[in-house]
């Protein structure tokens, strides 16, 4: 599972990140909190969530590692088979503090949330890139306007974006997604 958990960069412990997530079988999922609340369909695939952290402190809940540590688990207390990868290359990196379990129960916040807790949704990787810089607006963009995307929802899982959707569809190869750490460093640029 390793293999699975990409980070490029160093500069930082804020930073974006892609997840790669599949979805075994078509969905309804409930997503949203109040007025906001109503049923999304997933059909079986690929999809892809983009999403930053900017904490520069570890220790703070916002800190890369405590995020994607958090996108790895379940509301139900079970996780997702990629958290200990996650956790273990962290570690050996100085991503986060030396334990970015959370604290307390994880409670659903972010559309994604709602995806990755379905027990027939699965995290399978994790591409981020270290890095202080706000590159969430513009890889969000660059990746719905993608050929291999299509927008399951507009405005999904960009409540701080007006105008992105960083919740996609994603029908492509395992070359194209090899692609995503490329683009990260391309979007920091030096920053890294």
């Amino acid at each position: 599972m390793r293999e699975n958990v990409h980070i490029v960069g160093t500069a930082s412990q804020a930073g974006t990140y892609v997840l790669r997530i599949r979805a075994y079988s078509g969905r309804l999922v409930w997503m949203g909190k109040g007025k906001r609340h109503r049923q999304v369909s997933f059909p079986k695939g690929e999809y892809l969530y983009v999403g930053s952290a900017r904490a520069l402190n570890p220790k703070m809940a916002t800190s890369l590692g405590k995020r994607l540590v958090r996108h790895a688990s379940r509301t139900n207390g079970e996780h997702q088979a990629i958290r200990e990868a996650i956790i273990e290359v962290f570690a050996s990196i100085g991503l986060g503090p030396a334990d970015p379990r959370p604290r307390a129960g994880k409670s659903y916040h972010w559309a994604v949330d709602y995806f990755l807790d379905d027990p027939e949704v699965e995290l399978t990787h994790v591409y981020a890139i270290r890095c202080s810089e706000e590159l969430e607006t513009a890889l969000g963009k660059q990746l719905e306007l993608d050929a291999a995307t299509r927008i399951v929802e507009r405005g999904m899982g960009a409540g701080g974006v007006p105008g992105n959707t960083h919740l996609l569809a994603v029908q492509a190869d395992d070359v194209w997604w090899g692609s995503i750490p490329g683009r990260l460093r391309d979007l920091a640029g030096d920053a890294t």
